[in-house]
């Protein structure tokens, strides 16, 4: 998993919307979403709250 995915990942454990993260992290909303959508892929997730229930799972968050 590549450093962006982990840490919007990190950042929606936080709480944090794809907006809010777009601009704290100066990239546009549809970059924020493919690494969500990427990053749920590479889990094997269904969605959101289960890609950070896995991640916590495998200590990674």
């Amino acid at each position: 998993m590549s450093k962006r995915e982990l840490e919007v990942m990190r950042r929606i454990a936080w709480g944090e919307n794809t907006m809010e993260m777009a601009d704290s992290m100066s990239i546009s909303e549809f970059t924020v979403k493919q690494y969500i959508k990427s990053a749920i892929k590479k889990l094997g997730a269904q969605n959101r709250s289960h890609a950070i229930g896995e991640k916590y799972r495998r200590g990674w968050i």
